[in-house]
């Protein structure tokens, strides 16, 4: 950058510190610009993993009068069955930097949902037993057990949906990978 620049970038920084309104506005300019320049930077490559597992909602450790904690049979059965699939559906070496992770949970429909007129129609899924983040959870046990993410702390940002498949459809869980750094 040339010298004469970077001093009138300065001095007009000083001339902002006097006023605070002025500042701000001049910040709000600088914060929309570098959010302007990195749109023009290229995304990510987005991964994509689907799986037709269900993924159930994680359920709390049980403990024995011993006070050696464990989870559930059923539990331990899912998190070996999924991070098999896991392993088989993912073809890359594990992300080890800031990942952000879209989730689409297609959970099957409880009988007491199916009406004859909604029957084909996906439902979102709420006022269930399983909560969204318990599923979530259960999903971050089954990525790192497989291998696809080193740790569950690398996720930065999350964006997951929970929805009833119609009777025709199929059982899916779609999980899309953005690694950022």
């Amino acid at each position: 950058m040339d010298s004469r620049k970077l001093k009138a970038i300065a001095e007009e920084l000083h001339a902002l510190d006097k006023t605070v309104n002025d500042y701000h506005t001049r910040k709000r300019w600088l914060l929309d610009e570098i959010v302007r320049l990195a749109r023009n930077r290229p995304c990510p490559e987005e991964k994509k993993i689907q799986i037709d597992i269900e993924i159930p909602p994680a359920p709390r450790p049980r403990v024995m009068r011993t006070g050696i904690t464990y989870y559930p049979k059923t539990y331990r059965d899912f998190k070996t069955k999924g991070a098999f699939l896991l392993r088989q559906a993912w073809k890359g070496e594990t992300l080890t930097g800031a990942l952000r992770i879209e989730i689409v949970f297609l959970i099957k429909k409880p009988k007491s949902k199916i009406r004859k007129l909604t029957k084909n129609d996906r439902l979102p899924c709420y006022k269930t037993r399983g909560d969204i983040d318990n599923r979530i959870k259960s999903l971050f046990d089954i990525l790192q057990d497989a291998g696809v993410i080193q740790n569950d702390s690398q996720i930065y940002s999350i964006q997951a949906d929970c929805w009833f498949a119609g009777v025709d459809e199929e059982i899916v869980t779609s999980i899309y990978l953005s690694e950022i750094l």
